[in-house]
């Protein structure tokens, strides 16, 4: 009796503890999804279960070869993949990085642009989302339809991708959420190179780096080199004197920019080196800089660049002069003193070493000399933006733009820009049957640009209010390349002649447009001897200025002088002198093209000659006087 109760009672121990296993078992599998969203939640993906390896191994190369497409573009453009409406429309803030790529300022003026971290989150999860569809999923059983949906996180030392939506897979008869396996994490530095973005830009605000750099390229690149541009000060005692013209300055300032700016470094960054002690003047330091980094600053010749260089007489860039002969001192000196108006990009371009990149450009900004700082008397920038181009903004009615060719024929794909108080917008374009239809931001004082490449643009005034419904456009007229020849005029001889081959003649064509009371379209070129140039011109009024130049070495022989009447105080020898590039003519007249039909222009220059004694030195020849009383002379031919 005792027996049997002793093993009636081992058997219920024995399915108890069954019982207990069995109920631990089934506890355990249901909860597996559980213990596995916890460990996603802490340690990334959860531990993904032998059926589901194949969807989960495809899904995740999916979403990782996507991502890193929008990571390159996202780098690649400033931390922008799609620029907002309110950037992009507005020509000044961005950069034509190349024929493909548009890459947003993060400064330009007075204003910083910087995308936020959540902002770039949100341009890739946008950019994954909308590319999700590529994911075959068709040879997988997947009962329960959803939309697939990514988020990303930039993090310190990697950007993570997370399935987040609902999306079930049967297999062998089991159903998985995939959101509880689906993780790619991909090693960048992207949010270190995004930072040390930022501390740039703040150095450049705080000390106008860049600007600094620029000006110190200038000076050297002064007086003293092979090719020359104006010095922002100094003189010399030759008694020729140095012209520049304006488009030249700017061709030798983006060669210049080009090859120098490449030696702009990081202290500390991967690729820090010095080139010699003049670079090292070309250093930033920054704080708390990876060496697992490059950072590199560019500017390629394409792009854009905007030059002034005062005083001068339209291209013309000449210095003070001062010749003095008498009565005892012969004297000639040449005086310095150039202020640069300069505004160009600067792009920085930071890589890792999983080859991942950021790059942004900054507003390179001059005035008188002086950089952002000064100009704008701000050490720091509110990243605010404009409204003026915001679409929300766009309140007028319905504005019609039409734009038509010099044979009245409607011409399409026309830029339409419209500018007030230092901002611009794109309207849009016109289409083929040269017509945009469209509304405007308001503005008291705006002006209309119509823009195509190889035509003169469109300027013209439009004001603009809650009321303005009105028709407005152009004509665009096509630039026709047309030769170019110059004679001379020698009015002491009072005969014509050709060039001689020490003769350059410096030329201008400056159109006016009286609807802006400005010029719209400036034009110089340099005609070396009897050389004939090209040159784009379109019907209009110019205002043409010519400088002819002699670069005859010119000997002043010696001359003795008395000093006081009949030498009572003694006799003074003035010495023998040469020198060569010496200004001996020009012209100014005005010029109405109103036909364009012929292939070459023939131009004459005066010349009042090349001094041959003291007394010459002193001649001092008023251009515009002598234009005037020999105007018959200045007429043009057409061939």
């Amino acid at each position: 009796m005792f027996l049997n109760k002793r093993g009636q009672m081992t058997l219920f121990i024995i399915a108890g503890v069954v019982i207990l296993f069995v109920a631990f078992f089934f506890g355990y599998l249901q909860n597996e999804s559980l213990r596995q969203r916890v460990e996603s939640e802490l340690f990334g993906a959860a531990v993904v279960p032998e059926q589901a390896k194949g969807v989960v191994s495809y899904l995740d190369g999916c979403v990782e070869r996507i991502a890193k497409d929008g990571l390159m573009i996202l780098g690649s453009k400033g931390g922008y993949i799609k620029i907002p409406e309110q950037i992009g429309d507005n020509p000044k803030r961005v950069l034509e990085f190349d024929q493909n790529t548009k890459i947003p300022y993060w400064i330009y003026g007075d204003q910083k642009q910087i995308p936020t971290v959540e902002e770039m989150e949100q341009q890739l999860d946008t950019y994954i989302n909308s590319r999700l569809g590529e994911c075959d999923l068709s040879e997988f059983n997947i009962p329960k339809t959803s939309e697939l949906k990514i988020i990303s996180s930039i993090n310190d030392k990697s950007v993570i991708f997370k399935l987040v939506s609902g999306l079930d897979v049967l297999i062998k008869d089991k159903t998985f959420d995939l959101s509880d396996y689906v993780f790619v994490e991909i090693k960048t530095e992207f949010k270190n190179m995004f930072d040390i973005g930022k501390n740039i830009v703040s150095e450049e605000l705080k000390t106008s780096a860049l600007e600094y750099n620029t000006i110190n390229l200038i000076s050297t690149y002064g007086l003293g080199n092979k090719e020359e541009i104006p010095p922002i000060s100094g003189m010399d005692f030759d008694c020729g004197q140095k012209i520049w013209i304006k488009p030249e300055v700017k061709r030798i300032l983006r060669e210049v920019l080009t090859s120098n700016i490449i030696y702009l470094k990081v202290i500390g960054s991967g690729n820090y080196n010095v080139k010699s002690e003049f670079y090292d003047s070309m250093t930033w330091n920054l704080e708390s800089v990876a060496e697992n980094l490059d950072i590199n600053f560019l500017y390629y010749p394409e792009w854009p660049l905007f030059l002034d260089v005062y005083p001068s007489d339209g291209a013309v860039i000449r210095g003070n002069r001062i010749v003095n002969a008498f009565p005892i001192l012969f004297l000639c000196m040449n005086f310095y003193n150039f202020r640069y108006d300069m505004n160009y990009p600067v792009v920085v371009d930071i890589t890792d070493e999983f080859g991942y990149r950021f790059r942004f450009p900054i507003e390179v900004v001059i005035k008188d000399n002086f950089g952002r700082r000064r100009v704008f008397d701000t050490e720091f920038l509110d990243e605010k933006q404009s409204l003026f181009c915001d679409l929300d903004q766009r309140l007028s009615k319905d504005i019609t733009v039409v734009t038509v060719d010099k044979n009245n024929e409607r011409l399409g794909d026309v830029d339409v820009i419209y500018s007030c108080g230092g901002e611009s917008c794109t309207i849009g374009e016109t289409d083929d049957t040269g017509e945009l239809i469209a509304k405007f931001p308001l503005c008291y004082g705006g002006r209309l640009d119509l823009i195509k490449e190889d035509y003169l643009g469109v300027k013209q005034k439009l004001n603009v209010d809650e009321n303005t419904q009105v028709s407005v456009g152009g004509v665009l007229h096509k630039f026709e390349n047309k030769k170019v020849g110059v004679s001379v005029f020698d009015i002491k001889e009072n005969k014509k002649r050709e060039m001689r081959d020490d003769e350059k003649v410096i030329l201008q064509f400056n159109r006016f447009n009286a609807e802006i009371n400005d010029y719209d379209h400036y034009t110089a070129l340099v005609l070396n001897g009897t050389a004939k140039e090209e040159i784009k011109l379109v019907p209009g009024l110019y205002h043409v200025e010519m400088s002819l130049l002699s670069s005859r070495e010119i000997t002043i022989s010696s001359k003795t002088l008395n000093l006081g009447p009949l030498g009572i105080f003694g006799r003074k020898t003035l010495p023998e002198i040469k020198f060569d590039t010496m200004i001996e003519g020009g012209a100014k007249f005005e010029w109405f093209i109103d036909d364009t039909n012929f292939n070459e222009i023939g131009l004459t220059v005066l010349s009042w000659g090349l001094p041959k004694s003291y007394d010459d030195l002193n001649n001092d020849y008023n251009v515009d006087e002598l234009s005037l009383e020999h105007n018959t002379k200045l007429n043009l031919e057409f061939r």
